[in-house]
């Protein structure tokens, strides 16, 4: 997230829009918080979710919008989420990793949630309202553990 200074008063930015030097593509499901249809869901995962390098994903789940990375490897699915499988308790976001297993007939696995950034990504959370620590998270473990995809 970054922030700048407008009459005094602080302003955000999400780091979601700020992708010139990211060679990661980061694809969207609507351009909201509202809730999507198990079409819309089903749509974004057959004809968006591919295997041809990692991407981040930013999808609804009411009230907000999540951000995380996923990457199709030999053998299986990687996802890095600063909430791990945790979020799998959300409906839309576990039937979003089925679609994406079914697509693929390969099992999703976690990366190791990095309590470092997760602590920053927690206090950035809480700083802008309970908003933003996921994409806050993502992109600086892109930053981190894959290095080669920033310019």
């Amino acid at each position: 997230m970054v922030t700048k200074r407008s009459m005094g008063v602080e302003i955000r930015k999400s780091r979601r829009l700020d992708k010139q030097s990211l060679l990661i593509p980061t694809k969207e499901l609507g351009n909201s918080s509202r809730a999507v249809s198990n079409v819309e869901l089903e749509r974004f995962v057959s004809m968006e979710i591919d295997d041809q390098s990692p991407q981040i994903i930013s999808i609804p789940l009411p009230p907000e919008r999540h951000a995380f990375l996923l990457h199709v490897q030999n053998g299986k699915i990687m996802v890095s989420d600063w909430g791990g499988s945790k979020q799998k308790m959300n409906e839309h976001y576990s039937q979003f990793m089925k679609l994406v297993e079914n697509k693929y007939g390969l099992p999703i696995e976690y990366f190791d949630i990095d309590t470092i950034l997760y602590k920053e990504a927690d206090k950035h959370h809480t700083r802008f309202s309970l908003s933003g620590g996921c994409s806050y998270y993502i992109y600086e473990w892109v930053k981190h553990y894959y290095p080669s995809y920033y310019t």
